[in-house]
């Protein structure tokens, strides 16, 4: 069962939305987005998944966030890996 909703925003703007069965896969997730749109400051935010929390992510993808407070927030590490924050 999917653990977070992965909010994969892009340093030029916009996001991409995924969902991850735990912080080691959001991570994965958030590092192959980082290679694969060659981006070099990309960020994640990562909120609590329920079914409710992912209809109302997708209804509002196309107008932002509809959440307040992530749980978690990802960043490429001074070694290229994924830093994870509590937020």
């Amino acid at each position: 069962m999917h653990k977070y909703i992965v909010y994969l925003h892009h340093p030029l703007g916009g996001f991409e939305l995924a969902t991850a069965y735990s912080i080691d896969d959001a991570k994965a997730v958030f590092l192959f987005y980082a290679e694969a749109t060659y981006t070099n400051n990309p960020t994640a935010s990562l909120y609590p998944y329920s079914e409710k929390n992912w209809e109302e992510a997708v209804e509002y993808e196309n107008i932002g966030c509809p959440f307040d407070s992530p749980a978690y927030v990802l960043e490429i590490g001074p070694r290229g890996g994924a830093k994870v924050e509590k937020a």
